[in-house]
Order: structure tokens, then C-alpha cells, then sequence
């Protein structure tokens, strides 16, 4: 029989910050990544049905070789930065969407300013064509069927010409057929982006695939989640042992960073033997405080449809839903966390030992009050540092610091508060992100309205003079991209009609910063560019 750990009893005062992100399933199960630093996995999933041997599933990556498979940097890409652009947008998403500077972007992933690796991340994602067949569940619950061959999206960098004529400014991506339509319609779920971030990619990956596992474990009151050994390595895209010493060893690297936050309490095997004859193992995971904690934040009041909050900090079940970010002036603040001496010293110990202590001694007082006093009385700032240094502690092999009085010495202080300044920096730039998005979207807006007023003026004979005088031209701009889908003339044609109609219809239009000056009411304090509209 196989035992299982206690649940934890999370403690208001030990709830880490969420910072939720939605992904949607499929695009997260399914993989399109090789994580391991050495070797190529081939990424093919085939899935029959028991009886008969009707393929149910098939999902299978080609990597382009001029450029190579999609690593791990372009695997971070697409977690930290292009599905947090995604989550920030409305449903339905556009199909053109603003990345941002690649120099930014660069940094947010951890790469200086070496922008030359990064765009070949972004074109190993855009070249990779994935060839599938598959059953997926819609956000209002029917399920659909799809087929087809596709790569999932375009990138336009800096000068490049962006669908509908005008030149990018910054990065774009331009989201293809079917991948947009899966996007837009199948279902999405909630992850801590903050905890995402902080996993080696082995570690994140098994995060994004057993995390739904652990939520229905959690939700349905079962002790533990579990999965197979062989599923997680053909979904992770690892190459599969065939000893349980070997597993184990593979394996306990992709754990331990979820048994050290928190988010597994315990981890238990049971040896099979796989449909293929090969050994096999069904792995069971205990949840731990930090799973119990995004249950709680995800789950209250229900999380579908709601918004991070720009400052993450501590969710409970009284977390707001989208509609109160939309309605700024009328939403209350979220409740402060108030550190005082006392819950201070048992966070440190709770964090740092995993367990309550049973009295707190005089000493332990006077140290949580010192870094209260350091701290300015910034209970926030107090918090962020007794954080740091029990993880710290908890990390590191020598041990420091194993007392209250390691958050001064070691100056964990000055590391919240630098930590803070940056989130400050970081909602700062991210706001005006937000709001420069909103004035593009305006002007695009503005822009596709008077296209279709000029193109709806013309007669059939004059819109096909138009598309005939400019379809030379257009193929060779957009040659690579229909070289890669080996179209024939016709849908050459029908692909490129509707596009040199809208770069016709916008000819002589204002550039964005023009129409900024002239019409957005953001910059102009105008009441924006309806009457322009006339």
C-alpha cells in the first residue's frame, strides 16, 4: 500500500504571492519544445483507440533546419513572454499582436542584450510546423475535432511590413490558422506565473502538465495526483529510462524544486509495465502549502475570467474578477498583509522549517521588531525580506540564515526593497505597455474603418484593376512565406486579394504617431478621433 503525506494546513500569514496567468490547455499539453540541452527527441504523439486502432491523436513537430528545433530559450519565450501577452489581451484575441522591443524582450528573458539569440528563438518557433489531428473541448463546453498541417504563428520584427502595409515599430506576431482559432476557442486554466518563472525547464513543464492533475486532486478531496512515467516524458519531451534507479534520478531533478517551495509535500512510485512491454511507473504527488495556496486564490469566487492584478500580492477567495479591473474608480483596494513582530517570527520558521513553532521566545521578538524598524515600518517590504532569507536558508547547504537575526546580517532588507523597486519599475513600463496598446488599437480601428468605407466605394471592375496592378509585387514580398505552404496560384491569389485591397484602402493615412497628435484623445485631450470618422 502506498502512504500519503498529511495535507498541510496553510496558514493566512505563509500564503505565497500569486500571479495568476491564463494558458489555454491544449497549446500547454501538448509539446512543441525540446528542453533537454543534449540530443533531439523526435516530438510525435499517436493515440488509438483500444478496440479497431482508430487513431484518436496524432501531434507531431517538424523543426525547420535552417534553423533548428525549438529549445529552451525559445520555450521560454513562449511561456514568459508571449502567453503573458496573450493573457493580456480580451477574447476574442486579435491575430496581430504587439510583442514589444526585442532589446525588452531580450531582458525579460534573462539574456542581456544578445537580441541575435532571441530572434532565432522566435523564428524556430514561427518555422516549426506541426502536423495534427486531435479532439479539443471548447470554453462553452462542445468538443470539436480538428486536422491539418500548420506552423503557429508569423513574427515581424523592427521595419518589416505589417499585415495591412504599415511598418512595425517593435516586434509583432501575426497568429495563423487553425493555432488562432484553437486559441480563441478551446478552454484555458490558471498558472502562477511568478512560480513558472522561477522553475529550471524540466521543472516548469512538469508545473504546466500535472498542475491541473493536483487542482482536481485538491478540489475532490483525494490525497494525492498521479501520473504515468512514460506519458510525462513523451509530454515533456524527455527521453524515457528503462531502470527505476534511472527514473529516479531523472526524475527527482524535475521534483526537487517543487518539494523545496512547497508545492509537492510528498512523491510515491508504483511499478508498471507499459502498453509497449517497457517498465513503467504511475507517480503519485502529495499537494503541498503552495498547491493549496493557488487553489484557494484560483478557485475563489471562482477564477475563470479574472485579471492579475498589476502589484501580485497574497490572493484569498475574496480575489476580484475581471469586470472590477475594467471598473477602476469603484473596485476597493486589496487588504494588506499587517506584519507585526509576532506573525513575522513564525512566517520565518514556518518558511524556513516547513513547521509552526510552539512559542515565540522573547529574542525572536526583538529581531522581528529590528527588521521592522529597518524596514521603515513598510510591512510589505518586512514580509518580502523575512521571504527571502528563509528560502534562502532553506536552499542553501551551509544553512544561512537559520534565525531571525540572518535577515539583517545577511541583508535581505535591501534585497526587498530593491526587489520592490523593481516591480514599481516593472508596473510602471507595463502600464504604459497597456496604454500604448490601447492608442494602437484605436488608430487600427480608426485606420480599418476608413479602408473598408474607400474600398467599399469602388466597383467590382476597379477592385480587380487594383489586386491585378499590385499581385506581382505583393507575391515577391511575401515570397518565403507562401514558398513554405507550396500554394498554387489561385490560392496564392485568395490568400493575397484581401490584403492589397486593405493596403489600398489605407494609402495616405496618417502614421501612428501623426494620428496621435491629431486625433487620440489620450495625447491630445480631444474627444478622439470619431469626427474623423465622418
Amino acid at each position: 500500500m502506498k502512504s500519503h503525506a498529511p495535507q498541510p494546513k496553510l496558514r493566512e500569514s505563509t500564503t505565497p504571492a500569486i500571479d495568476p496567468i491564463r494558458v489555454e490547455m491544449l497549446s500547454t499539453e501538448m509539446p512543441v519544445h525540446q528542453l533537454a540541452k543534449r540530443g533531439a527527441e523526435e516530438i510525435r504523439i499517436i493515440r488509438r483507440r483500444p478496440s479497431g486502432g482508430q487513431v484518436t491523436l496524432y501531434w507531431k513537430v517538424e523543426p525547420n533546419p535552417s534553423v533548428g528545433h525549438p529549445g529552451q530559450l525559445a520555450y521560454h519565450l513562449d511561456t514568459w513572454v508571449i502567453k503573458r501577452r496573450l493573457d493580456d489581451l480580451p477574447r476574442p484575441i486579435p491575430r496581430l499582436i504587439r510583442v514589444g522591443d526585442l532589446r525588452e524582450i531580450a531582458r525579460d528573458l534573462g539574456h542581456g542584450g544578445d537580441t541575435n539569440a532571441v530572434k532565432r528563438a522566435f523564428e524556430q518557433n514561427a518555422a516549426a510546423f506541426i502536423r495534427a489531428k486531435l479532439t479539443y473541448r471548447t470554453r462553452d463546453g462542445r468538443e470539436e475535432t480538428f486536422e491539418g498541417y500548420f506552423n503557429r504563428y508569423n513574427v515581424f520584427y523592427r521595419g518589416q511590413t505589417l499585415p495591412g502595409g504599415k511598418p512595425a515599430e517593435s516586434v509583432y506576431i501575426s497568429l495563423n490558422d487553425p493555432y488562432y482559432t484553437l486559441i480563441n476557442g478551446s478552454t484555458w486554466r490558471p498558472l502562477d506565473y511568478r512560480y513558472l518563472r522561477s522553475l529550471p525547464p524540466a521543472a516548469q513543464r512538469f508545473y504546466e502538465l500535472v498542475s491541473p492533475k493536483i487542482f482536481a486532486t485538491i478540489k475532490n478531496g483525494h490525497p494525492s495526483a498521479w501520473i504515468r512515467y512514460s506519458d510525462f516524458c513523451l509530454l515533456a519531451v524527455q527521453r524515457r529510462q528503462e531502470t527505476r534507479r534511472r527514473m529516479q534520478i531523472q526524475m527527482a531533478a524535475v521534483h526537487r524544486s517543487h518539494l523545496a517551495s512547497g508545492y509537492l509535500a510528498g512523491v510515491s512510485w508504483r511499478t508498471e509495465r507499459g502498453e509497449d512491454g517497457l517498465p513503467d511507473w504511475t507517480i503519485h504527488y502529495d499537494p503541498g502549502p503552495r498547491a493549496h495556496a493557488e487553489f484557494e486564490a484560483f478557485n475563489g469566487g471562482r477564477w475563470l475570467g479574472r485579471r492579475r492584478s498589476p502589484n501580485p500580492s497574497p490572493l484569498s477567495p475574496g480575489a476580484r474578477p475581471r469586470s472590477a479591473r475594467r471598473a477602476a474608480s469603484t473596485r476597493e483596494p486589496t487588504p494588506k498583509v499587517v506584519a507585526e513582530p509576532r506573525s513575522l517570527a513564525i512566517r520565518f520558521l514556518e518558511v524556513r522549517y516547513g513547521t509552526a513553532p510552539a512559542e515565540v521566545t522573547e529574542t525572536q521578538l526583538q529581531r522581528a521588531q529590528a527588521i521592522l524598524d529597518a524596514c521603515d515600518g513598510d510591512h510589505d517590504a518586512a514580509i518580502a525580506a523575512v521571504d527571502l532569507a528563509a528560502t534562502a536558508g532553506r536552499n542553501d547547504p551551509a544553512g544561512f540564515p537559520n534565525h531571525l537575526g540572518g535577515v539583517l546580517e545577511g541583508g535581505f532588507v535591501e534585497r526587498a526593497r530593491t526587489r520592490q523597486n523593481d516591480d514599481v519599475r516593472r508596473q510602471e513600463v507595463n502600464a504604459e505597455q497597456a496604454r500604448e496598446q490601447a492608442r494602437r488599437d484605436r488608430y487600427e480601428t480608426w485606420c480599418h474603418q476608413r479602408a473598408a468605407d474607400r474600398i467599399g466605394r469602388l466597383s467590382a471592375e476597379e477592385r480587380q484593376r487594383v489586386v491585378d496592378d499590385r499581385l506581382d509585387a505583393f507575391t515577391a514580398e511575401f515570397r518565403f512565406f507562401f514558398e513554405l505552404r507550396s500554394w498554387d496560384g489561385e490560392r496564392v491569389r485568395g490568400w493575397a486579394e484581401p490584403r492589397i485591397l486593405e493596403r489600398y484602402g489605407r494609402e495616405g493615412e496618417p502614421s501612428f504617431d501623426e494620428w496621435c497628435r491629431r486625433y487620440d484623445a489620450e495625447t491630445t485631450g480631444s474627444s478622439g478621433p470619431d469626427e474623423a470618422l465622418q
